[in-house]
């Protein structure tokens, strides 16, 4: 269950500062997803003026001890042409700080020096794994907006995977975004988005893998381009806020386009 709170009197009081020129203030509470362990998340929020986020905006709430939190982390991908997890980049919040899940336990961790450090672009999120039932990531800050009403979310430098989030702050669904950029289909179905399968593993699903060509959403479980079946209704594969999937990004030119909240 997710909760959204737009602060208006907070957002009124930053504007009266002059921190914050237009824009509205908020934060989200995101639970797990019900028959998950592992999903895939990313803020909604930025500070204003900004066009990325920190690990220092964000907070993971639940665990009620340190080895607790240690085993409800979360974790960015790593560098490279290959869907792989960095366990280097993976980290955990307790008593008020994050730790770096580098240690061999919660008690050699060391402490994550300055969380501010740890960015990631607006839209591009991260590998969630929250086994205890309570536990929720919060985030706190402006609502991300983009120029014409859309985000356009590229591929971070040096990958062709990544994990990008709907940064919108509203439930979408497949209809709601496209992917440009592939000039024919072939191409476009190099370039695809994919979902977690349910259960506890760490494991996309291929047959929720899809790509966008022709002005539609296609599924890529066919053996060729040729019979990959369109998707015939894309408002049924949803998009919560916040929540978001495997990117497969080799053409450098391709974008994933979301509206806007505002």
């Amino acid at each position: 269950m997710k909760k959204i709170m737009f602060a208006a009197a907070l957002a009124a009081s930053m504007i009266a500062l002059g921190e914050v020129e237009s824009g509205v203030v908020g934060y989200m509470n995101k639970a797990k997803v019900s028959g998950y362990n592992f999903a895939c998340y990313g803020s909604m929020f930025l500070k204003p003026g900004q066009t990325s986020y920190s690990l220092a905006e964000l907070q993971i709430t639940g665990p009620t001890t340190k080895n607790i939190a240690r085993m409800n982390y979360i974790q960015f991908f790593a560098a490279g042409n290959a869907a792989r997890f960095d366990s280097a980049r993976a980290y955990y919040y307790f008593g008020g700080k994050w730790w770096s899940r580098t240690g061999t336990t919660a008690t050699n961790d060391p402490e994550v020096s300055d969380p501010s450090s740890v960015t990631m672009d607006a839209g591009i999120g991260f590998l969630a794994c929250f086994p205890l039932a309570t536990a929720k990531i919060v985030y706190a800050g402006e609502v991300i907006t983009g120029d014409e009403k859309k985000i356009a979310i590229e591929k971070p430098s040096g990958v062709n995977f990544f994990v990008a989030n709907n940064p919108s702050a509203s439930d979408l669904t497949l209809d709601d975004i496209t992917i440009t950029g592939p000039s024919n289909k072939n191409i476009a179905r190099m370039n695809y988005i994919q979902f977690f399968a349910t259960g506890n593993a760490a494991r996309f699903e291929s047959s929720r893998s899809y790509y966008y060509f022709g002005g539609k959403w296609w599924s890529r479980t066919g053996t060729t381009a040729t019979n990959d079946p369109e998707v015939s209704d894309p408002t049924t594969v949803s998009i919560p806020a916040g929540e978001g999937f495997l990117v497969c990004f080799p053409l450098a030119t391709a974008r994933l386009n979301f509206p806007t909240s505002l």
